[in-house]
């Protein structure tokens, strides 16, 4: 009579089968309980420990040779000499790891449309982590500026009705952020006549690289 080939029995039978469903509904419990720890851990510490933008802010407080009357306006327009009175701040409360500052040597173009109206200097201004700095004035001025008629005639609508607003582009040799310092600019965009300020925006020197050269900063 032939031998009976032996009989094959599933791997470690109903016991070995419970044991992994065991071990594995175990091992999800475990993994879902750290993902949802860590989840409030994270919100638990952005709310105790907030890290939002630093915001940079200019304000218009005083303007002269902006008289514009396009109605005696000759042809070719006169030249302006404009006198722009400009503050500073830096607000960083919303940062609790860095300081935040403008350098010395930093200067400050002011433009409308693509003409250019004036410059100077920024004295150097900064905020702790966590604080405000105090509103620092300077003042930008150029003499004997050509700006074309049909930008004359718009700038002239618009602080008729109150509406004017300058770009201010701020270039800082010197900025330190997250253990990197470079150049960086700041695109400002405020009102004649102050109020509130839109924030500027900042553009580090490291932000206009390939994305590869970014990962090693």
């Amino acid at each position: 009579m032939a031998d009976k080939p032996p009989q094959l029995r599933p791997w470690g039978g109903r016991k070995g089968c419970a044991e992994l469903t065991l071990s594995f509904v175990v091992s999800a419990v475990i993994w879902l309980s750290l993902v949802t720890g860590l989840y409030f851990l994270a919100i638990f510490l952005d709310r105790q420990f907030p890290s939002e933008d630093t915001v940079f802010t200019v304000a218009i407080t005083g303007v002269t040779g902006l008289e514009l009357d396009p109605a005696r306006d000759v042809d070719p327009p006169t030249a302006l000499s404009p006198v722009f009175s400009l503050t500073f701040q830096i607000d960083n409360t919303g940062d609790s790891d860095y300081d935040a500052c403008v350098a010395g040597l930093s200067r400050a173009e002011v433009s409308y449309g693509d003409a250019f109206l004036a410059a100077g200097s920024v004295p150097p201004l900064c905020a702790g982590e966590k604080r405000r700095s105090d509103r620092v004035a300077a003042r930008a001025s150029c003499e004997n500026v050509a700006v074309p008629r049909f930008l004359r005639d718009q700038l002239a609508a618009e602080l008729a009705a109150g509406d004017a607003s300058m770009d201010v582009k701020v270039t800082m040799p010197t900025y330190c952020w997250n253990g990197w310092c470079g150049g960086a600019v700041l695109s400002c965009k405020p009102k004649i006549g102050g109020g509130t300020s839109p924030a500027c925006r900042l553009e580090l020197g490291w932000s206009r690289l390939p994305s590869f050269f970014q990962y090693f900063r």
